[in-house]
């Protein structure tokens, strides 16, 4: 690579014979400074298995419409979820006995290879909920496939042992599909649970809680469409509460300790599950997987897409003793609609939803060990931004739900506040704004993070509905999806994985995401330093840092070879007595180690090089503290193979003399293959 007495001689010497280069296919590659934060995906994932991943488990799952008995006489459409077991462990797919619901189970390091197949009459994409994925892999949105097509998951199981879940994620059609029945569970284990000895196979038992509405001919009944905006902002409740699928569940239960899995799967509602007996419930887990300890709660208050994992001990209860899960049940607004549903005779205001019947035989029972699990580090002394945490200001206006303002349009756009660092630790702070629009609780998802809820300030005047609910969370464990009551704020701290891209956040009240009440951030991977020297041999406080991306943004270090669709960043942090000053930004080429050098000008396009008047890649007008750009922005489409290096560098003011450069010392070499 060339050094600097090199790059000199070679900026003095570059002449028009290199001018044939510069409409080769590299210059069309080369895009001019993008100021809008977005990019296209054109990285849709292989509808075939990508060569050289080896799966431990390979799936085929299927979503199509089946008509299947939810309740006495005629049988109900569903859109559904069925499978098989293509490779692997034949358990790791199974259904929950007399449900349609079902159950991928896995350990943490498989490699899983899922081929989804879409049957349905619409597009659709399945969401992994909670687990660590690239963004291809996520679900998102951008990457819904029509009816007939098939979408290949490929990723490794990165994630501690929780209940995890996956549902389809289509814009604006997510409410409807899994209302209608498409969404499944993804159970984790790890070593550290095994040695725990908790409660398995029969005795793990999932709880799916959702709400629905039948009609005479016990057809699902959903909202109107498309959303007359004022109904599907209260978000949808049902008139009846079914758990695993089934209105007025019934199971018969041994004598002895058992893990229930309860999740909340509705669209909307909220509820508040207590024991029909009395005893506290034993808190052991929540969305992130298990508490570092256990923790007691008379009650429990789950928002929609939360999960919380109970152990509960029927060793010592006489057989044939029933023991219900009984539930309130609150809209977004937190009215008690609990009388207005049907099911159970209420008992002391709450509906039994779960009826467990003890037997006769009795086990032994293992004691719940004291300490379950040790959490991943997490500190908040790492903050970035402890002093100004980044806020979500949640709030409804003139018929439309809305996160800082904005809603979900393009998707994969995304604002420069909405632009964040792999591997940073960060605070966020939900504000749920009640003073523009209803009095409404929102549960706030991100994708690809966990977090720790750090405080919850309650709002003025708040009811006593929103207190009571308040005394049933669990904001213990690490979490995925956080309800934010009317009025309230709550922080929260997190660490960004280092699978970056564009991920979601969003209110996880189904029509409210629908209706827009979601939005992408980008996750950027830390770029490399490089050393910074001017053209002229000065020493420099600037710093050049470079960063790329094949499938995600990824760390380079020093040689980056590159497949088309190439991402490659450069960000300039200019020597203090620079900042604010007006500056020109220089990319520099060379197409053959150092014997030609061109310039990029601001049309994207390679020039000779001119040592007294060097094209301009773009021009700030103020030199911030921090300068952002992309050099290739996604169209690394280059026919012509070879070597390239890259020199990133600035002027000040106005000049254009190769002398007055500070750049990258070392180039970045890229290798076309």
């Amino acid at each position: 690579m060339l050094n600097r007495r090199e790059f000199l001689q070679a900026l003095s010497t570059s002449t028009v014979a290199a001018s044939t280069l510069a409409v080769s296919a590299l210059s069309a590659a080369i895009s001019s400074l993008s100021v809008a934060q977005s990019m296209t995906h054109n990285m849709i994932a292989p509808a075939t298995a990508t060569p050289g991943f080896v799966p431990d488990v390979e799936l085929e799952l299927t979503a199509r419409v089946e008509s299947l008995a939810l309740l006495p006489g005629q049988t109900s459409q569903l859109w559904r979820y069925v499978g098989t077991v293509l490779f692997g462990d034949a358990s790791a797919l199974s259904v929950l006995d007399n449900s349609h619901i079902p159950v991928i189970r896995a350990r943490q390091g498989q490699k899983f290879r899922i081929h989804f197949r879409n049957q349905l009459p619409e597009e659709s994409t399945i969401h992994w909920h909670g687990l660590h994925m690239v963004q291809r892999m996520d679900g998102h949105p951008m990457y819904a496939i029509p009816n007939g097509a098939t979408y290949v998951y490929e990723f490794t199981v990165t994630n501690r042992a929780g209940t995890y879940w996956f549902h389809p994620h289509p814009h604006e059609r997510t409410g409807h599909q899994v209302y209608h029945g498409l969404s499944g569970l993804f159970l984790v284990s790890d070593e550290n649970e095994q040695q725990l000895q908790l409660p398995s196979g029969e005795f793990d038992l999932p709880l799916i809680v959702q709400d629905r509405t039948f009609d005479a001919s016990n057809q699902l009944v959903y909202l109107p469409g498309p959303p007359p905006r004022n109904v599907w902002m209260q978000g949808f409740t049902g008139q009846a509460v079914l758990v695993n699928g089934k209105q007025a569940y019934s199971r018969t239960l041994k004598r002895t300790a058992y893990r229930l899995r309860l999740f909340n799967a509705s669209n909307a509602s909220n509820y508040i599950l207590r024991w029909s007996h009395g005893v506290d419930m034993t808190v052991i887990g929540t969305d992130g997987g298990l508490l570092e300890t256990p923790v007691q709660r008379a009650y429990l208050s789950m928002a929609p897409a939360e999960r919380i994992d109970v152990w509960i001990d029927l060793s010592q209860l006489p057989a044939g003793q029933d023991v219900s899960l009984l539930a309130e049940s609150f809209s977004p607004a937190l009215s008690n609609i609990t009388a207005t549903q049907t099911g159970a005779a209420l008992v002391q205001g709450a509906r039994p939803i779960a009826r467990f019947v003890l037997d006769s035989e009795q086990l032994p029972t293992k004691a719940l060990p004291p300490q379950l699990s040790v959490f991943p580090p997490l500190s908040l002394a790492d903050a970035i931004n402890t002093s100004h945490p980044r806020t979500v200001l949640l709030s409804m206006m003139q018929g439309q739900v809305l996160l800082n303002g904005r809603v979900f349009g393009v998707m994969d756009e995304y604002t420069e506040d909405e632009i964040v660092r792999a591997g940073t630790t960060e605070i966020w702070e939900f504000a749920n704004n009640v003073a523009t629009g209803m009095q409404m609780s929102h549960p706030m998802h991100i994708h690809n993070v966990h977090f720790k809820v750090l405080e919850r300030i309650p709002g003025a005047n708040e009811s006593i509905t929103a207190q009571q609910i308040r005394a049933g969370f669990v904001d213990e464990g690490l979490k995925d999806v956080v309800q934010v009551l009317p009025g309230e704020r709550v922080r929260v701290l997190l660490t960004y994985e280092p699978h970056a891209g564009i991920y979601l956040y969003h209110c996880h009240i189904l029509e409210h995401e629908d209706l827009g009440m979601m939005r992408n951030f980008m996750i950027r991977a830390a770029l490399v330093n490089k050393t910074v020297a001017t053209v002229g041999g000065a020493t420099s406080s600037a710093r050049i840092e470079l960063g790329t991306s094949v499938d995600n943004w990824m760390s380079l270090t020093a040689e980056l070879v590159a497949p088309a669709h190439c991402h490659i960043m450069a960000a300039i942090q200019p020597e203090a007595a620079h900042r604010g000053r007006r500056g020109n930004i220089i990319v520099v080429v060379s197409p053959d180690g150092g014997t030609t050098l061109l310039a990029v000008n601001n049309l994207g396009q390679l020039q000779p090089l001119d040592s007294n008047n060097v094209q301009v890649f773009t021009t700030v007008g103020s030199l911030a503290e921090r300068h952002e750009f992309s050099l290739f922005n996604g169209l690394m489409d280059v026919a012509d193979k070879g070597i390239y290096d890259l020199f990133i560098g600035y002027t000040v003011d106005d000049s254009r003399r190769v002398d007055e450069i500070i750049y990258n010392t070392t180039p970045l070499r890229l290798t076309v293959r």
